[in-house]
Order: C-alpha cells, then sequence, then structure tokens
C-alpha cells in the first residue's frame, strides 16, 4: 500500500493514554533477555514459519524470493568494515564492497546521461555544510547540497548543478535519476554528496513480483558539475518515508541508511504469505538472498501483526572500499532512528499486552506506556547493545547523547516517526537517562529511577520537541492542520537536564517548530493566520526575549530542513525560513509549488525581518516539468542557503541569490532551474 497517500490532514486522530504517574497495577517484574542472532537465512524461515505462517511458502531454487546469483552483497552483508565487523567474512557474508559491485557505465557502454562531461581527476574539498543537521559532523539526505562552486538539486525525479562561480548563475546539467535502461521508482527523495559522488535514496512500491524495494543510486560528480550515472542498488525493503526523520546520514565517508523491511510478502490474515529474506540486486542482475546472519537479530518482544526486519546498512564509500555491513532485528513496525556521533540507535516496541517473544514476563505497569527496546549500534563497529524501556519517543528529536549518557523523551502512547506516526502520540511524558554502559547483549530494563517526569502539556495536538545542550524545549502546535487556536496562545517548556524541574512560559503563540540558535533556542508558530518567532535565552532557567510577528503568514515547510540559521558570533547571525500564505493548512506544502523564503537578523537575541525572496509561482501548480517520478514534495522544495557571505533562496525550480544591504536584502539575480530544459531547443534532449 503506498501510506504516502493517507490524507495529512487526517493525522490528527488520537487516542487517550495512561499517564506515568498512574500507580502500578501489579508488583513489576524485571524485564531480562538475550540478544540472539539467528545465525543463517534457515534458521529466520524456519522461526517465521512456525510463528506466523499457515502453509509451507512456496520457494525458488535458491530458497529465496527472486533467487539467483550477484555480485551485490556487501549494502546488507557483514563485510570486513574495520576490526569490528570483520568476521563477516568468516559467517560466509560477501565481502565485496560499495565500489566493487560488478560493471560500471562507461561512455562506450551507453552509460553517460544528460551533459556530463566525465568523471573527475581526484577528491573534491569537504562540502560547506548547508543542511540543517540534527547533530554536528553527522551529514543528512537533503534535496539540495554543496559541491565546491556549485550546488546539486534534487527536484521531482532529477539531478540539477548550477555553477555559483562567475558573474551569473548558470544551470550546468540535468539528469534523470532513474537508472538507464530501468522504469522510474515512484520517489527519490535524499541526496547525498561525499567527495565527488552523489548518492540518491529512492523507493519503489511494486518491482517484478510486487514487492518493494529501496534504490541507491551514485553518480560522479566531476569538477566542472557534470553527471555520469555510475552504479544502482536494490535492496527488498517497505518505504523507508518519515514525515519527520530522514532515512540516510554521512559521517566522514561511511553511508548510513535505515530500510524497514516487511517480514512477510502478503498481511497475516491473507494466509497467502511468504517470508522476504533479506535480498538484493546490482543492476539488472536477479535477485539473491544476502545478510550477515550473525548480527540480524531475533525478537526480545512479541511482535504484532506486521512483523519488520529494521535494517541499518553502513557503507564505506572512501577510495579504499574498505566495504559494507549491516546489523538488523525483527520486531513490530514502530521505530525510531537517530545517529549519535558514536552510535546509531533504533528503537522498537512491542505489544504493552502481551509476554515477550523469548518466554520471558516483563510485568510492565500499564500506566508506563508499551514496552520498547533501543539497541545501540556503534559506528566503530563494537558489538550491539540494547536496554528496555517503557513508552515510546516522539521522533529523532527525543534523543540526545551527551558524554557517556543518552537522554530520550519518552510518551505512554507513541510509536516512533515510521511515516505519519510522530503525529500521533498521547499521554504523559517522562526523560529516560540512559547510560551507555547498560546497552549490553544481556537486556535489562531500566530502573524507573532512571526516569524523569515532565511537564504534561494540557493542549492536544502534535508534540515538538528538541534538545538545546543540557536544555529540552518542547510544545504543542498544529501539525498538518491549521493552528489550534485562532485566538488565543500557548505554551512552551523548557526542562534541564539534571533537574526535577520544567519551567513553563506563556507565549503568544502554538508551536510547530523549534530550532537551536547556538544554545539558545528560536521557537516558531500560529496564531490566527499569522506567524509568530520568538527567541529563548536558555543560559538560566530558560525565558523569553523577543516575538516578531509575520502578518498573514505561515511555516511553508514543516521539515527541519526547511529552516537554517547562519551564527556570526554569540547570540548573532541570520536565518532564514519558507513562508506562504496565512490559514491555510500545512498538507498543501505537498503539492504547491514553492512560496518565499523570509529572512531575519538576530541580535543579542532580537530579530529583524531583512526580507523577503519571493518565487514568481508561489502557490500555484508546478510547471509542466513532464514529471514521471516524486511528483509530490514529500521532502519539500525550499531551502534557505547560506554559502560564506552569500545568501540564496531555493523554491521549486527556482534559485535566487541576494545581498545583504545594511538591514535590508536586495535580490541580485534568479535562474530557472527546468527551463532551459523545457524550451524546444537540442537542450531539451538532454
Amino acid at each position: 500500500m503506498n501510506l504516502r497517500r493517507v490524507a495529512a490532514f487526517a493525522l490528527s486522530c488520537c487516542v487517550s493514554a495512561p499517564a506515568w504517574a498512574d500507580p502500578p497495577t501489579a508488583p513489576p517484574r524485571r524485564f531480562q533477555a538475550d540478544l540472539r542472532a539467528f545465525g543463517s537465512e534457515a534458521s529466520l524461515r524456519a522461526w517465521a514459519q512456525s510463528r506466523f505462517l499457515r502453509r509451507a511458502p512456496p520457494r525458488s531454487a535458491a530458497g529465496s524470493l527472486g533467487g539467483g546469483a550477484s555480485a551485490l552483497g556487501a549494502l546488507v552483508s557483514g563485510a570486513g568494515y574495520g576490526s569490528g565487523y570483520g568476521a563477516g567474512a568468516a559467517s560466509g557474508a560477501p565481502t565485496v564492497g560499495m565500489g566493487g559491485l560488478g560493471t560500471r557505465a562507461s561512455p562506450s557502454a551507453g552509460g553517460s546521461v544528460g551533459n556530463s562531461a566525465g568523471q573527475s581527476a581526484g577528491q573534491s574539498a569537504s562540502p560547506a555544510r548547508i543542511t540543517n543537521t540534527q547533530v554536528e559532523g553527522i551529514d543528512e539526505g537533503d534535496i539540495v547540497k554543496a559541491h565546491g562552486d556549485h550546488l546539486v538539486v534534487l527536484r521531482r525525479g532529477r539531478l540539477y548543478t548550477v555553477a555559483l562561480d562567475g558573474e551569473h548563475l548558470r544551470t550546468l546539467a540535468r539528469v534523470d535519476v532513474t537508472p538507464p535502461g530501468r522504469r522510474p521508482a515512484e520517489w527519490y527523495d535524499e541526496m547525498l554528496i561525499e567527495g565527488d559522488t552523489v548518492i540518491v535514496l529512492g523507493y519503489r512500491y511494486d518491482d517484478e513480483d510486487g514487492v518493494g524495494s529501496t534504490q541507491v543510486v551514485r553518480f560522479d560528480l566531476s569538477r566542472e558539475g557534470r553527471l555520469r550515472f555510475r552504479e544502482v542498488l536494490d535492496v527488498r525493503s517497505g518505504d523507508y518515508y518519515s514525515s519527520q526523520n530522514y532515512a540516510t546520514r554521512l559521517f566522514g565517508q561511511t553511508l548510513v541508511v535505515y530500510m524497514p523491511a516487511p517480514l512477510l510478502s502478503e498481511p497475516l490474515e491473507s494466509g497467502r504469505q511468504r517470508v522476504l529474506v533479506p535480498s538484493a540486486r546490482e543492476g539488472r542482475r536477479p535477485w539473491r538472498p544476502i545478510g550477515d546472519w550473525s548480527r540480524i537479530y531475533r525478537p526480545s518482544l512479541r511482535l504484532n501483526d506486521e512483523p519488520t526486519l529494521h535494517t541499518v546498512m553502513f557503507c564505506d564509500l572512501s577510495p579504499a572500499d574498505r566495504g559494507c555491513r549491516s546489523v538488523g532485528v525483527v520486531a513490530s513496525e514502530a521505530r525510531s532512528f537517530y545517529v549519535s556521533q558514536s552510535a546509531v540507535y533504533l528503537w522498537v516496541t512491542g505489544d504493552p499486552d502481551d509476554r515477550d517473544d523469548e518466554g520471558a514476563t516483563p510485568s510492565r505497569p500499564r500506566a508506563l506506556g508499551a514496552p520498547s527496546l533501543l539497541y545501540r549500534f556503534p559506528l566503530n563497529g563494537g558489538p550491539a547493545g540494547a536496554v528496555a524501556l517503557r513508552g515510546g519517543p516522539i521522533d529523532q528529536f527525543s534523543f540526545h547523547e551527551a558524554g557517556d549518557t543518552l537522554h530520550v523523551v519518552l510518551r505512554a502512547e507513541a510509536e516512533g516517526d515510521a511515516m505519519w506516526s510522530s503525529e500521533l502520540t498521547e499521554g504523559d511524558l517522562a526523560v529516560a537517562h540512559v547510560s551507555l554502559s547498560a546497552f549490553s547483549q544481556r537486556v535489562t530494563e531500566q530502573p524507573l529511577a532512571r526516569y524523569t517526569a515532565l511537564t504534561r502539556p494540557a493542549a492536544r495536538g502534535t508534540l515538538h520537541n528538541r534538545f538545546v545542550g543540557e536544555r529540552l524545549v518542547y510544545g504543542v502546535g498544529a501539525g498538518w492542520r491549521r493552528a489550534l487556536n485562532d485566538e488565543g496562545g500557548g505554551e512552551v517548556f523548557v526542562h534541564a537536564l539534571g533537574t526535577a524541574e520544567t519551567r513553563t512560559l506563556a507565549l503568544s503563540h502554538t508551536v510547530s517548530r523549534i530550532e537551536p540558535l547556538g544554545r539558545h533556542a528560536l521557537v516558531v508558530g500560529d496564531r490566527g493566520r499569522d506567524l509568530h518567532l520568538t527567541t529563548l535565552n536558555l543560559d538560566g532557567p530558560g525565558e523569553r526575549v523577543a516575538t516578531l510577528v509575520e502578518s498573514r503568514a505561515a511555516e511553508a515547510e514543516s521539515r527541519s530542513h526547511g529552516f537554517f540559521f547562519s551564527p556570526q558570533g554569540e547570540a548573532r547571525g541570520v536565518l532564514g525560513l519558507p513562508v506562504r500564505q496565512g490559514g491555510r493548512a500545512r498538507w498543501r506544502q505537498l503539492v504547491e509549488n514553492a512560496v518565499s523564503i523570509r529572512y531575519y537578523g538576530l541580535d543579542a537575541l532580537n530579530l529583524s525581518a531583512l526580507g523577503a525572496l519571493g518565487a514568481r509561482t508561489e502557490g500555484g501548480p508546478s510547471p509542466d516539468d513532464r514529471c514521471v517520478a516524486s511528483c509530490v514534495d514529500w521532502y519539500g522544495n525550499a531551502r534557505p542557503i547560506f554559502l560564506g557571505e552569500r545568501i540564496f533562496a531555493l523554491m521549486g525550480y527556482e534559485l535566487v541569490e541576494a545581498m545583504r544591504d545594511g538591514e535590508r536584502l536586495r535580490e541580485r539575480q534568479r535562474i530557472d532551474l527546468v527551463a532551459p530544459f523545457l524550451a524546444p531547443t537540442p537542450q531539451a534532449s538532454l
């Protein structure tokens, strides 16, 4: 099912939930279990058949979905990556890396796409960071990235490169992300650049046999800004989409991709299920089962009727190409995914009314929320570990690793950030403080002393949370619908880690976005048809500093990447935010073209309006770009961009540059990325 097409405005429906403060209904029994790997494909099949299948599933000659052989294996394998994962080769996992996946496209083989002029000779310098990331040093997939004197834009299934040097902006190249000779995937969502390699993540709902797959498409990017298709990797999976989170991360030269894969090909009640073991293919080669079974773990909580194999893949993108590795766990479909500077964290939940899968009974007071497990996979390849918790996080911003402790905001009823789940949380709040030493292959439940209760907002709606240094800031907003309260205000909560107190600050508006401004914070929200921006001084217990009101305006991007702050000293800088006409439901951002981007100066936490860069087609439909993939902007279409002293606005297909003239912005130049390729000229065939 294409769950992305679920109506966004219907997501505000919530259910009541118990409170953290309710007394236990029975004396709690400590949860205890061991992380146990499946060890082999046969073991997973036998386990799934005994648990879920009503009759033996049909199998191909290779004993898996699709069968066949391929050079691809490293993408979800245990290939030797550093000392911590060298055992993958011993367990029979393939050992090829991303750079050795088989045939590469070449000009003589017809592999060139667009008006590319060949590969770059040598590695480019580290690109400027223009994506609003959660963790310093951990890049995230986005729709625009910088590469030397170029911008690369991912837009509606195509890549565009723009030259920033010289007197005028110039569109250099356009290529289809769809690999040559393949039909397009439904979505091409996230892009990363490492050195001279562009990586695009996409998703297809139905391949030849009706099962979905994630595509990892790679292009070579020359110093002249030309693009050349290199290779495509397909991996069986469910849709990685989240309305809040991103599926890819890049730290150094290591790519991290989260992919959930349904364990069964059909719903449990259909009686026609097949077990879908991890399978992949390179190019047009047949599918083959792959996986490092020594690091794919059995469930430790009872599953619901949608068993899912949660896989986190690590691939080395350096010239040495030491290969790829994978870790994974079978659990229910609810999840959250967070990457710190030391590890990948994966949260999954079970059924609060059932026994755990391994036979132990983790008696959890119903008031403390659903049972859940939090897995930790170190980035250095060390052994995986897990802890048992209660309740669930709201989204990736519920996590904060500081020193030897992981802090996690948990709500009594939450199912993580899969698809639209982060909009559907209820119940009381607490923050759990988990020592990194508690993560172990011997899984135990965190004692109640490791939780700090938080003030529960009285308003109903979408809860937003963000750690800013050692402060947690949270509040309630309207999510995908209009403002909750057209007349009254709202409130924001500031909790200092290490204390038991949470301060409540009255606001003139709701809370739809929380962003760090260095060690301080910005809170954005609505009141009626107006947009409000409030700064918070977090040096003490937290206090409001200033509020700026934009009349008849509203945020045009719910994604975290729609905002960017360029610091210019302590509590000083410039920030940009996409804005559209006020009073319109936020789900319109998915189908309406472009916006205006407004810029604000920050001085001693006081805000001043510098001006706006507007799209000529604001609020209207996109031009007829002959779109065949990603024709809905699930990841947004507008970004403020700061490159050194230069200021840009990306709005749909329009890229605008501005100059700061005192306390105002003045437009310098603009280009339309798609226009040259729609004209009836030879360029239209590129």
